[in-house]
């Protein structure tokens, strides 16, 4: 710009347009860096919601295996719940069939009973004398 004016007339206009063309490269320059740093943010974020989507992806695939083995589980849980439930009925059955045997058992009990008084009865007709020879007390009907 000094060389420029001292060339005079020309030399100033020059020196006027080469202060124009620095200033605008200096605003250029400010806007290249604008610019850059506004890439690098972006590259940034960028990467930044990558990084969350992949943890995202992981975690989908954690719980679509714990639902996986949930539902394993469950399956599992059924099927022993309804051997639980068979076993529950086979006892049911054992029970009313014991309770049968017994409602049989105590009638037969009953008939023995029974049938025991009658015996006792029929041996009380009969004496035993003092010479040890039976007599039969029934009475005559």
């Amino acid at each position: 710009s000094i060389e420029a004016a001292k060339a005079g007339p020309n030399g100033r206009a020059f020196a006027v347009l080469a202060d124009e063309v620095r200033r605008l490269a200096e605003r250029a320059q400010r806007a290249t860096d604008e610019a850059a740093e506004t890439i690098r943010g972006v590259q940034d974020e960028a990467a930044a919601a990558a990084d969350r989507i992949a943890r995202g992806v992981v975690q989908i695939k954690q719980s679509a295996d714990l639902n996986g083995r949930a539902g394993d589980d469950l399956r599992e849980l059924a099927r022993a719940a309804s051997g639980v439930a068979d076993t529950m009925q086979t006892m049911g059955s054992a029970a009313e069939e014991a309770g049968a045997g017994a409602a049989q058992s105590a009638g037969a009990a009953i008939q023995l009973t029974t049938r025991a008084e009658d015996l006792k009865a029929v041996l009380g007709r009969f004496r035993v004398d003092s010479s040890g020879l039976m007599k039969c007390g029934a009475k005559a009907m």
